[in-house]
């Protein structure tokens, strides 16, 4: 925050412009974050890739044959 120079402030009115600008500044990160997460692209679900189940990825599914 930049206070002009020349100017008296007295010890409540700095306060009350440092709480101001900590909420100011808490608000705007909040929303920031938030736009952040609706811009981000989805992520697509995980699923097999020998068979089309999405409970389980081709490591754990039954249809693998087992090696030796």
């Amino acid at each position: 925050m930049y206070i002009a120079k020349g100017g008296v402030l007295s010890g409540g009115e700095g306060a009350s412009w440092a709480s101001a600008a900590e909420e100011g500044a808490a608000v705007a990160a909040a929303e920031g974050a938030a736009a952040a997460a609706a811009e981000r692209p989805q992520r697509a679900l995980r699923k097999c890739s020998m068979c089309p189940s999405i409970e389980h990825t081709a490591r754990t599914c039954p249809r693998r044959q087992p090696t030796s």
